[in-house]
């Protein structure tokens, strides 16, 4: 009863200390992933600006927009003022068209850049959050075979007490079988 009370106590405190590992660890871990989640946050933020700022909100001006600039101006000079209103018009129209078309590649480009880098952040996110769970399954493997010792430490113990006392046993029945000489 004694051994089986020390294997009891044994095999709870082995249980608290499993535990209490286990949590620290899970704990550890969801706070490693929450600091990587928010620091990339910060540089999606950072990276956001930097691909913003290096990609120019206009482009240059066309062939055909220059051309119609120097006709409007040219036809002003010769006071051809409904012909370079026309001109003028023309000039507006294409500089609308080219820098609603500008902006359209722009914001595909900037897209592209961001998806590819938050597609590289969550790659990295993956990556940990498979290492903490390998973590994990190490940690319950180390439990698993700690577990296996600490049984096969009683299976042990009881087998010695019970040859111990199965030896004492036999030499008791020997001494009650032998007579007595008084």
């Amino acid at each position: 009863m004694g051994i089986e009370s020390a294997h009891l106590e044994e095999f709870r405190e082995f249980n608290d200390f499993w535990d209490k590992k286990m949590h620290e660890y899970d704990e550890e871990a969801k706070k490693v992933e929450e600091s990587l989640i928010q620091k990339n946050e910060e540089d999606f933020q950072s990276f956001q600006k930097d691909v913003e700022a290096s990609i120019p909100m206009k482009t240059k001006d066309t062939a055909t927009l220059l051309n119609l600039r120097k006709i409007e101006e040219s036809l002003a000079k010769q006071e051809k003022y409904l012909e370079a209103h026309k001109a003028q018009q023309q000039r507006l129209q294409l500089e609308k068209e080219e820098r609603d078309k500008w902006n359209t590649i722009r914001q595909g480009k900037i897209k592209a850049q961001l998806e590819l880098f938050r597609k590289k952040k969550e790659t990295e996110l993956n990556a940990l959050r498979q290492r903490i769970k390998s973590g994990q399954e190490e940690q319950k493997k180390a439990r698993e075979i700690e577990l296996e010792r600490l049984l096969h430490k009683y299976q042990n113990v009881t087998k010695e007490l019970e040859i111990h006392q199965g030896n004492e046993q036999k030499i008791y029945e020997r001494n009650m079988k032998i007579p007595s000489i008084c």
